[in-house]
């Protein structure tokens, strides 16, 4: 379906796939992506579904960057702090934030 579509929206359905992944992550809009591509008439539907599965996807890769990966890619400067701060987090939770 999206090889009919004329070249400058496969490619604005690409920036809105590569985009939704990332704005899960990284702080980047969305929505001038989703309004091109609806000024130049591509259906809403096969916005949804380019949006919504990179958007899970993106989603996705962030929560493992924060259960796994993050103290490999930024160092705490602190550890013992960081242990101090997890163990009041332990005790306390969520509420307390």
């Amino acid at each position: 379906m999206c090889l009919s579509l004329p070249f400058n929206t496969n490619y604005g359905l690409l920036e809105l796939l590569l985009v939704s992944a990332t704005s899960s992550v990284l702080p980047i809009p969305t929505e001038p992506t989703v309004a091109l591509l609806l000024s130049e008439n591509v259906s809403p539907l096969v916005i949804l579904f380019v949006l919504i599965p990179a958007s899970v996807f993106g989603a996705s890769v962030g929560y493992i960057l924060g259960k796994y990966g993050i103290r490999r890619i930024i160092p705490f400067h602190n550890p013992d702090r960081e242990k101090r701060v997890q163990a009041w987090f332990g005790k306390y939770g969520a509420p307390s934030l």
